[in-house]
C-alpha cells in the first residue's frame, strides 16, 4: 500500500513515516529543500519534490496512493497571516484539488486542538463544539478556514478525516525549544503555570493518526490526547527535571501579558512592518489558557489507547531531546 506524506521532515511527520514503514507501506513525502528530501532518504522514505502551484504535477505523483496525510503547516507565528494563508488554506486546497484528480481515496488532515481557543476557558469539549466566528490569531484562523475547505470535499470517492492533537512532546518538539529558553533564562510562566492542559506524546499522536486512516469515518473529526490532562506548570517542570533543570522563577500576569502583546501588535502595524511579532496575544491563548477536551470518540470509533505512558515518555526525555 502507497501513501503521501507533507511535512514528512518535521517533528511529527518524521515520527509518523517511521510508524506507516513498520506497518509495511510504501511511503512518499513532500519535500521542498534537499535538506528535506535527506531527512525523508534517511527514514527510509522517498522524497517528492513538487511545486504546489501546478496541481496536475502533483496530482501525477499522487496516482496509485491509497491515503495522504497533509502534516505541513505554518508555524513560524512571525511571519503573519499571508505566510499562514498560503501554507495553511492555499496549500491544502491546492493538495485536495491534485488528490480528487488522482483519485486518491483517503485524505487525513492534521489540523490543531488550539482551534477551540478563543482566549477563556474550555472543559471538557469534543468535537460538537463549533462557533460561529474564526479564531482570531492567524494559526488557529487559517487552520479552521483549511478544515473547512476539506470537510467540503468529502464525498464517497474522497473520504476525508480531520485529526485535532492537543500540544505534542517528545524527543524533538516543542519542548526542546522551552529547554533552550528556560537555560537561556528566557522563560516565564503566565499565572505560575497553574492551568489544566491536553497533550499527546508523539507516539501515541502517530498511533492515532494511523488509526484514522484504518478506522475513521468519512467526515469526522477526531481528538487524538494523552490519556491524562496535564496542568501545565507541572508538565513543564517535569521535562525540565529530565535535562536537569530547575522550573523557571519568572511569572506574568496572563491579563497583563495579552495587553503588552495588543500594544506591541498595534504599534507593529503603525509602523507597517511585516510579518508579526514574536510575543502575541495567540501565543498567550494557545500556551497560557486552561482548557480540556474528550478523546472518547477516538477511543470509542477508532479503538484508540495510548501506546506510551506519561512516565515512559519522559524517561525517553532523559536520553536526548
Amino acid at each position: 500500500m502507497k501513501c503521501f506524506v507533507t511535512g514528512g521532515s518535521g517533528f511529527v511527520g518524521s515520527n509518523l513515516i517511521t510508524m506507516l514503514l513498520d506497518e509495511g507501506m510504501e511511503v512518499l513525502a513532500m519535500a521542498r529543500s534537499e535538506k528535506s528530501a535527506q531527512t525523508i532518504r534517511n527514514l527510509g522514505a522517498k522524497p517528492v519534490s513538487v511545486d504546489m502551484a501546478e496541481p496536475e504535477h502533483l496530482a501525477k505523483e499522487l496516482e496509485g496512493c491509497s491515503v495522504i496525510f497533509h502534516l505541513a503547516s505554518a508555524t513560524d507565528f512571525t511571519k503573519g497571516y499571508d505566510y499562514a494563508y498560503e501554507i495553511n488554506v492555499a496549500g491544502t486546497e491546492k493538495l485536495v484539488e491534485a488528490a480528487k484528480k488522482a483519485k486518491v481515496p483517503r485524505f487525513v488532515y492534521i489540523s490543531t486542538a488550539a482551534i477551540i481557543l478563543r482566549g477563556k476557558p474550555v472543559y471538557n469539549a469534543d468535537e460538537n463544539l463549533t462557533y460561529s466566528e474564526l479564531p482570531k490569531g492567524n494559526y488557529c484562523k487559517t487552520k479552521s478556514l483549511a478544515e473547512e475547505i476539506v470537510l467540503r470535499n468529502n464525498s464517497p470517492e474522497f473520504e476525508v478525516i480531520i485529526v485535532r492533537p492537543p500540544l505534542v512532546w517528545g524527543n524533538g518538539s516543542a519542548v526542546k525549544y522551552m529547554v533552550e529558553a528556560c537555560k537561556e533564562n528566557k522563560l516565564s510562566w503566565f499565572n505560575q503555570g497553574n492551568y489544566k492542559v491536553p497533550v499527546s506524546h508523539v507516539k501515541n499522536l502517530c498511533h492515532g493518526i494511523l488509526l484514522a486512516f484504518k478506522n475513521g469515518k468519512a467526515g469526522e473529526m477526531y481528538y487524538i490526547a494523552d490519556k491524562e490532562h496535564v496542568v501545565f506548570r507541572d508538565f513543564l517542570t517535569d521535562v525540565l527535571a529530565t535535562q536537569d533543570l530547575e522550573p523557571p522563577k519568572k511569572n506574568m500576569n496572563r491579563g497583563l501579558a495579552l495587553l503588552i502583546a495588543h500594544s506591541i501588535s498595534a504599534f507593529w502595524k503603525l509602523s507597517g512592518k511585516k510579518g508579526a511579532p514574536a510575543f502575541s496575544a495567540e501565543i498567550i491563548h494557545m500556551q497560557g489558557t486552561e482548557y480540556t477536551i474528550s478523546d472518547r470518540k477516538a477511543r470509542k470509533e477508532l479503538g484508540y489507547e495510548d501506546i506510551l505512558s506519561y512516565q515512559e515518555g519522559l524517561e525517553e526525555l532523559k536520553v536526548g531531546i
